[in-house]
């Protein structure tokens, strides 16, 4: 396994990892040999990453494994969810330009693609989807419960919250008897005080306000 070491910081080390990546990274067609998806048929891409903005909604990252993706067309993910692509876009760290369409193999970002998850495929056209495999999320070990400050912000709390695992799929939250609130399952400690910031400022952003609770650690299966 190549061990590359770099500042990216100060552009050290960049281009050669870009370099590595290009030789090293698996062609389209290991790839589409590895998830099951042939090279015959109507367009197809699988969703990476998702992300919600308040200017521009929901985009998902997606890489076009199979023929051309345009603004306009009408698609159908691997749930059976139809939808219209509103917009694509290529992406170069925070910069985002906007383009007719992406072609096979390329990696962009489909705006608008309502109830379609990070990790389904999607597919020109009314006929639903195949399913691509892809890499399921961890198993949660730490956990923190939250819970409104004001009932009426009980809406605005879980809108919140369903962006915000739509965007980190290892992110889950539910109720338990023996608990007060909700319970906030994350696979990483750290991560768990970093996603109670990123709940604070979500949730701010609709009007809500949270109270933070004990953390609590997942007993492991």
């Amino acid at each position: 396994v190549p061990v590359l070491i770099g500042a990216a910081e100060r552009g050290n080390g960049v281009t050669r990892l870009l370099k590595a990546l290009r030789h090293e990274a698996p062609s389209l067609a290991e790839t589409r040999g590895r998830t099951g998806i042939l090279p015959e048929g109507p367009p197809l891409a699988q969703v990476m990453k998702t992300w919600h903005s308040s200017q521009g909604g929901k985009l998902s990252l997606a890489r076009v494994m199979r023929g051309r993706l345009a603004e306009g067309d009408v698609v159908t993910s691997s749930g059976g969810v139809e939808a219209r692509i509103v917009g694509v876009v290529s992406l170069k760290g925070a910069e985002q330009s906007r383009k007719p369409a992406a072609e096979e193999g390329e990696v962009a970002g489909f705006a608008k693609l309502d109830g379609i998850a990070t990790g389904e495929a999607f597919m020109l056209g009314k006929a639903r989807a195949s399913v691509v495999s892809a890499v399921a999320p961890p198993e949660a070990v730490h956990a923190f419960a939250i819970a409104v400050k004001d009932r009426k912000d009980d809406v605005r709390l879980a809108a919140a919250l369903q962006r915000l695992t739509e965007e980190d799929t290892a992110l889950h939250f539910g109720t338990e008897a023996s608990r007060t609130g909700l319970l906030i399952h994350v696979d990483d400690v750290l991560a768990g005080h970093a996603h109670a910031k990123a709940y604070a400022v979500e949730t701010g952003q609709v009007g809500a306000r949270f109270s933070r609770g004990n953390d609590i650690v997942c007993s492991q299966a």
